[in-house]
């Protein structure tokens, strides 16, 4: 393709920036999207001997089906993220990823934290170059309407093509990025040790080894003419290069023009354990955004790779002569900082860059040059990559990234990613995800998936239509009613539940709402729950109070996936403790904290457990027997701190087919029946108070039998997952 050479000085590029401060186009420009990719080694230390390199970790996706994890040369491991123009999602993504990658690691697998592999450094004469790994590549795409509006610019009119204008537009940023490599090796070189030479400490070995060559990026033609040159070599040294403009995949001759810029000159922090600082990626979208606007000779840019090799080489335990230049290149990009995105809080990463210069042994090569020196690389290596899954791993229960997101979320978009499936976010809540694989794509709430037909939900929000249905199915539901109005509700009380116990709460509303006596109540306390519970809804559901242990089956597809039995909250007495101690030692646990945070919720001391236990003739200071059981509420709630406990292998199977025949009367295909069961081990038998429904709900939280406060966890999201991405693959076979 005979490509005409424009050059640069005489184009729209010198005056970029002035041109988006003109045209208010700053958001255009700050909708530059990065994506970042890891490339990591996943090693096996036997008996602190040898390292070798192992396969993929275990449970996840194959690497055909894989959206975040990839195999590289030398059974690497690539950890990509999405591409997004927010670098908080990059990082909320990035902490994500790391987190589900060491999960799944083997027993005696670890992600080794240098460039320089276990076994090359335990040998007896090490002679092996750092690997190409602990390395964090950036992938630039410029926004499309960005560059559409510069190209309508009169000093655009120049290029003969969109395609040529763009790939001027990405030279010159490559040119820029060339210009200021110096400044990315000084603040991101993590590879201290050179070899052969084990003594030879250099800022990053492993940059200083790259191949730059300058004269590629005088313009497009040599840029191209330089790719085609490497592809007739058996070994090609441009392998090696820090920068790479890419085309549309099969576009070899960049008939489309540049798609995006690589960059892949920034060496992974070992001693971080995501690899990199939240501010740091804040940082480099900063300097991305500076080099689109800044300007460079391309005649300089010789100079510019003799700095690059002069910082990489530095021994980082001594000060750096380019910390001068580093101290002003800062300055400018505050400027620009300043100019052209003031709302925004780039200023604070760049203190934090600031602080690193003022004090160069804050440098993670600094850092590492001084540790390593004292204990030697590959002990220091093995303490690293230990506390470094320690953070990883730290909250079980929790998905790093998304610890603001409902735990139902957390669960799913972790399921998601080792399934290997793409996910974003559909609101601001973040609480609706797609799922997205090659071939199909899902939507899921925190609760709710598309499995259910419509009129469920109506159903279930109706429930003297959903007691009439099961009741012509012949399955026992409490007796009760549904009332709007207090006299006609106050006339059914008397008639049906003055001598009983009752439970009085909302049609549509929070469990929390819901008021259980268990012992006779006069009008008064009716009415004033019923009212109450009017608040809520204008439907009230009053039902009896039916004492027993509450047993919660989970459907999915005509299946029961789990059963727990559901226990009020209670505390176990010590013969030593008062009631009030026993709640919170039973609290210390860091599976209790708020509702959505944690899997487990604190147990609350409230006014309403204070006159719980008063009826009981019991109190806060009220010391209980050794191994009394004392209830605080009669409700199995599970979100007011009651107990759950997995039993699926206990209930009798006549149980799993009552429950299925419920799902099949209601059509339910995905959500959860309570039913009290009297004898869970003895079969069922279909006579009165053998097994009575309570509750029935499509829109049910994973959590409880994801994490119960005992027994075995079922991991649900990643079942629900696979059955919505199979049943799609079904649909479109029938279609």
């Amino acid at each position: 393709m005979d490509m005409k050479k424009y050059e640069v000085g005489e184009s729209i590029l010198f005056d970029i920036g002035q041109k988006i401060l003109e045209a208010h186009w700053q958001d255009l420009l700050a909708n530059t999207s990065l994506r970042f990719e890891k490339v990591l080694d996943v090693v096996t230390v036997h008996q602190q001997k040898q390292g070798i390199q192992n396969v993929r970790p275990k449970n996840l996706a194959p690497k055909a089906q894989q959206a975040y994890f990839q195999t590289g040369a030398g059974q690497t491991q690539h950890l990509i993220t999405d591409f997004f123009t927010d670098s908080t999602k990059i990082y909320q993504q990035l902490k994500a990823l790391d987190s589900i990658l060491v999960r799944n690691l083997g027993p005696e697998q670890i992600i080794w934290p240098f460039s320089n592999r276990p076994q090359d450094l335990l040998a007896d004469e090490p002679s092996v170059p750092p690997n190409e790994a602990a390395q964090l590549g950036v992938r630039l795409v410029l926004s499309d309407e960005l560059l559409t509006q510069l190209f309508t610019t009169e000093t655009a009119k120049q290029y003969p093509s969109f395609a040529a204008f763009k790939n001027a537009i990405y030279l010159h940023l490559a040119q820029n990025i060339i210009s200021n490599l110096d400044i990315l090796v000084y603040f991101f070189g993590a590879a201290p040790i050179a070899m052969p030479e084990a003594s030879g400490v250099k800022r990053s070995a492993i940059q200083a080894k790259r191949f730059l060559n300058c004269n590629m990026f005088q313009d497009f033609d040599s840029y191209l003419l330089s790719l085609r040159k490497a592809a007739s070599e058996p070994q090609p040294k441009l392998l090696q290069a820090p920068l790479f403009l890419r085309p549309q995949k099969g576009d070899l001759d960049y008939r489309q023009g540049v798609q995006y810029l690589d960059l892949q000159v920034l060496d992974i922090q070992p001693n971080v354990a995501d690899g990199v600082f939240d501010y740091q990626v804040q940082f480099l979208k900063l300097f991305l955004l500076f080099n689109v606007v800044h300007t460079t000779d391309p005649e300089k840019l010789t100079t510019a790779a003799q700095r690059f090799y002069q910082v990489a080489n530095e021994d980082p335990t001594q000060p750096s002569q380019a910390r001068p230049r580093v101290t002003a290149y800062l300055q400018e990009m505050r400027e620009f900082a300043t100019k052209f995105f003031p709302k925004t809080d780039y200023q604070t990463a760049l203190d934090k860059m600031t602080q690193v210069v003022a004090n160069e042994t804050q440098a993670p090569t600094a850092q590492l040059a001084l540790e390593f020196a004292q204990s030697g690389l590959f002990q220091f290596g093995q303490q690293l990559a230990a506390k470094n899954q320690r953070i990883l791993t730290g909250e079980p229960y929790q998905l790093r990234g998304y610890t603001d997101k409902s735990l139902e979320i957390q669960q799913f978009i972790g399921s998601a990613i080792e399934l290997g499936l793409n996910y974003r976010f559909l609101d601001g809540t973040g609480e609706f995800l797609q799922l997205r694989s090659q071939q199909q794509s899902a939507i899921i709430n925190a609760r709710i998936t598309a499995k259910n037909p419509l009129i469920l939900q109506a159903i279930l929000a109706d429930q003297q239509a959903m007691n009439n249905l099961l009741g012509f199915a012949q399955v026992a539901v409490p007796k009760g009613f549904v009332a709007t109005d207090l006299t006609v509700a106050k006339s059914l009380f008397h008639a049906e539940f003055e001598k009983s116990g009752v439970v009085i709460a909302p049609q549509n509303g929070p469990k929390t709402a819901q008021q259980v006596f268990t012992t006779p109540i006069d009008e008064h306390t009716f009415t004033t729950s019923f009212l109450e519970a009017l608040d809520y809804d204008d439907t009230v559901v009053v039902k009896a109070f039916i004492p027993g242990s509450v047993y919660d089956f989970y459907i999915l597809d005509q299946r029961i996936l789990a059963i727990l039995e559901q226990v009020p909250v209670n505390v176990v007495g010590d013969g030593q403790s008062d009631i009030e101690s026993l709640i919170d030692q039973k609290n210390d646990d860091d599976r209790r904290g708020r509702l959505g945070q944690r899997p487990l919720v604190t147990i609350p001391k409230t006014a309403a457990t204070a006159a719980f236990l008063a009826q009981h003739q019991q109190n806060y200071q009220t010391i209980p027997d050794r191994g009394e059981q004392v209830f605080l509420s009669a409700i199995a709630d599970l979100a007011a701190g009651g107990d759950s406990f997995d039993v699926y292998e206990e209930v009798d199977q006549s149980y799993q087919k009552l429950v299925l025949r419920i799902a099949q009367t209601l059509n339910m295909q995905q959500g959860h029946v309570a039913m009290i069961i009297p004898n869970i081990y003895a079969p069922y038998q279909p006579q009165p108070n053998s097994a009575i429904v309570t509750d029935v709900a499509a829109a049910v939280s994973i959590i409880p039998y994801s994490f119960p406060f005992a027994g075995n966890q079922r991991k649900l999201s990643q079942v629900i997952i696979q059955s919505l991405f199979s049943n799609s693959a079904k649909e479109r076979a029938d279609d």
